[in-house]
């Protein structure tokens, strides 16, 4: 995942040099990922079911080897679409020692990494228990597909409105008040610990 998405997600570096429209391609890419994840969600537990029919453990292998087939094949078609280009900028790269000392007194660059990395451990964290806590703390079972389903929905409708946003405001507070709604829902989901499922779908809606 990690060779494959980090140059993706540079991509949008090469092709402009304008911070607004590097804004809109990163919504769109994140927008047709959230389709992406409707779509995984939907078709995951049919596939399984048709592939693996009494044996679920043998339809999700074959659903999984299946989606990784489709994604190595439009990885393949976006690696030959794209075209490096000769000239990125006019100044010579620098040399490896010298880009290590910039980045290592580079303040703001370490304050960005840590909270993408918070971010993205917390986000994997909560992503991952919340199946377990549907099915066994809520004991609803049956609606582990459409709660996920709707927090991908949920993540695609945000992704326009806080494209927008950092399209008008500043990206510095765009970010804060995101990461402060986010944070506000996780608290709350943690301190109530709901199982009733409208409260779920709204705490989720908003995570």
């Amino acid at each position: 995942y990690t060779v494959v998405n980090i140059p993706y997600t540079a991509l949008s570096a090469a092709m402009t040099r304008s911070s607004r429209d590097r804004t809109l391609l990163a919504g769109a890419r994140m927008q047709f990922a959230t389709f992406g994840g409707i779509a995984t969600a939907f078709l995951m537990p049919v596939l399984a079911a048709r592939f693996g029919g009494v044996d679920m453990k043998l339809g999700y292998l074959l659903t999984a080897v299946t989606f990784a087939i489709a994604a190595l094949c439009i990885f393949m078609i976006c690696m030959a679409a794209t075209k490096e280009p000769e000239h990125i900028g006019d100044e010579a790269p620098k040399p490896l020692r010298e880009t290590a000392r910039f980045l290592a007194c580079n303040g703001p660059f370490w304050m960005i990494f840590l909270a993408v990395l918070v971010a993205a451990t917390g986000s994997s964290i909560a992503g991952k228990s919340l199946v377990y806590y549907i099915a066994y703390y809520a004991g609803q079972p049956d609606a582990v597909s459409l709660v996920l389903t709707l927090q991908t929905f949920m993540a695609g409708v945000s992704v326009v409105f806080w494209t927008l946003l950092g399209r008008r405001f500043p990206k510095k507070w765009v970010w804060i008040a995101g990461a402060s709604l986010a944070l506000l829902a996780h608290l709350t989901l943690y301190a109530l610990k709901p199982t009733d499922l409208g409260m779920i779908y709204g705490l989720v809606g908003l995570v």
